[in-house]
């Protein structure tokens, strides 16, 4: 009989990997140790990962340390082109004050199950601020940045160009049902673009991803000092499905989509059975478009007091996918990590795992390995149209003379199906 192994790794911890000079630019974690590595605006809710130049505005990350000790993580950072290779400057070119710095903010878990410490951090700062716009990698380490602890990606732009957004049903008949299209125009005024078919470099995002970003459009048409990114095909977006839930702030009772709460050596909830949503009926509601907050009731404090709660999934399907099974969303950083895989029970035909997440309200889908790599969350969740998104335009421009892509201007938006 074939048994069932739940996935659990908990304090496992792997050599750091060395890249030599500099890491990739991804969104990665390197030590399985560190949970819930998060990025976001100060301030704001959302997974955006964007400031302005020069601006009151920063960006805060947080990470938790199951190793429950305290350790001098080191941060710096690299300016990356518009399509994340390192750039052509040196750090003294982008980066004013110090280069790389302590993370000098901690504290440890207070009454919980799971023990852990709690680092923050906000940028820019008073040790270090930037001087030029364009793709950054946050880059946090112990020792040496060449063997980071992990790598996050953030943009840093300037208000030169406007941008307008036209978000709609996929206009072809084989793509209406499924896709949705991203129309744009781009309107740069006063500020010079003189050949905008080869300095200009735009990307599209759905709800922050990387992972499926559309690249390499070029303008349909000038006119007046305006860009039009008018397709049919080359901007379309696979809608997906909103996303699947649940809510953990108070384990004192059952929430959204828990039905067992049980404690052992720590909180073990259990999130009611799944089953594939490909060939259901389209139900809308609202979501976080793939991102999570975290909460505990009646704490005022939740990067130390919320715990981190055993979460038990079980996905109903009839056989093993041959790339696997995983959780994806924000949480997992928009990557399939082996560390959210679940595992096939043949005797259940069923999908199942169990990972610590920390108390909150989460968002998460199912995913599958295509043969490229990339993610897959097609036979799980299906595709609408109608899905609620979040669509996100960045336009860089690599000016005459100049020795990096500048971001120029950013725009997002929610495409709500009619």
């Amino acid at each position: 009989m074939r048994q069932y192994l739940y996935t659990l790794l908990l304090f496992s911890c792997f050599a750091t990997p060395s890249f030599g000079a500099n890491p990739p630019a991804e969104n990665a974690v390197y030590h399985d140790n560190l949970k819930t590595v998060q990025l976001r605006r100060t301030g704001q809710l959302g997974a955006h990962r964007y400031i302005q130049l020069g601006r009151q505005n920063a960006l805060t990350l947080s990470f938790d340390d199951f190793h429950a000790d305290f350790k001098n993580y080191n941060y710096t950072f690299l300016h990356c082109n518009a399509d994340w290779t390192p750039s052509d400057l040196i750090k003294s070119e982008y980066l004013k004050s110090y280069q790389q710095e302590l993370i000098r903010n901690y504290n440890f878990s207070f009454n919980t199950f799971v023990p852990f410490t709690h680092y923050e951090l906000s940028f820019p700062n008073q040790y270090i601020q930037f001087t030029k716009s364009g793709n950054y990698l946050l880059i946090v380490y112990l020792d040496d940045p060449a063997e980071p602890a992990f790598t996050l990606r953030f943009t840093i732009f300037e208000e030169m160009v406007n941008i307008s957004t036209n978000t709609h049903r996929a206009n072809t008949a084989d793509m209406m049902n499924e896709y949705q299209q991203v129309d744009f125009n781009i309107f740069h005024g006063s500020y010079p673009i003189p050949t905008p078919f080869e300095d200009l470099k735009v990307v599209i995002l759905q709800n922050h991803r990387w992972d499926n970003a559309i690249t390499g459009l070029k303008p349909r048409f000038l006119s007046n000092n305006t860009l039009n990114y008018d397709y049919d095909l080359e901007n379309n977006f696979l809608g997906s499905n909103e996303f699947r839930e649940f809510d953990t702030k108070d384990m004192r009772t059952l929430s959204l989509r828990v039905r067992k709460i049980e404690i052992d050596t720590s909180w073990i909830a259990y999130i009611q059975r799944e089953e594939s949503r490909r060939f259901n009926q389209f139900i809308t509601w609202e979501d976080l478009n793939g991102s999570y907050l975290i909460r505990k009731l009646d704490s005022e404090e939740p990067g130390t007091e919320a715990d981190y709660v055993l979460m038990d999934f079980y996905l109903s399907y009839p056989a093993p996918e041959p790339g696997g099974v995983f959780l994806f969303s924000e949480g997992t950083n928009w990557v399939l990590d082996q560390n959210y895989a679940l595992t096939y029970d043949f005797d259940e035909k069923a999908y199942r795992g169990r990972f610590y997440i920390k108390q909150g309200f989460h968002n998460y889908m199912f995913a599958t390995m295509n043969a490229d790599g990339s993610a897959n969350t097609t036979p799980f969740e299906g595709n609408h149209w109608q899905t609620e998104n979040e669509y996100t335009i960045i336009v860089y421009h690599r000016e005459m003379g100049i020795r990096y892509d500048r971001c120029v201007g950013i725009a997002t938006s929610n495409y709500i199906g009619d």
